[in-house]
């Protein structure tokens, strides 16, 4: 079953808390199989809403950035907005 309401994800810059746009990410499975590579968009956003219901890591990319790898939730009883500090 898909996520019906999307999971939000923000990457951010740690020190300065601004957004980073157009941060290179990875979507990868429980099982460590990656599944969508791609960009977030000119607000360091992505909606992650294609889902299905589960545990989830991303793994942003950004040049500049550390590779910093978080664990998200997607559906039921997942929080909504996800932060991910780059430093």
């Amino acid at each position: 079953m898909y996520n019906s309401e999307p999971t939000v994800v923000k990457f951010i810059d740690a020190d300065e808390k601004y957004e980073v746009p157009f941060a290179a990410y990875e979507i990868i499975n429980e099982k460590g199989e990656v599944i969508e590579e791609d960009f977030t968009d000119e607000t360091g956003v992505v909606e992650l809403s294609a889902l299905e219901k589960g545990s989830y890591f991303i793994k942003a990319k950004v040049a500049g950035y550390a590779e910093t790898i978080r664990k998200v939730s997607v559906g039921i009883l997942a929080t909504k907005t996800v932060k991910i500090a780059l430093q």
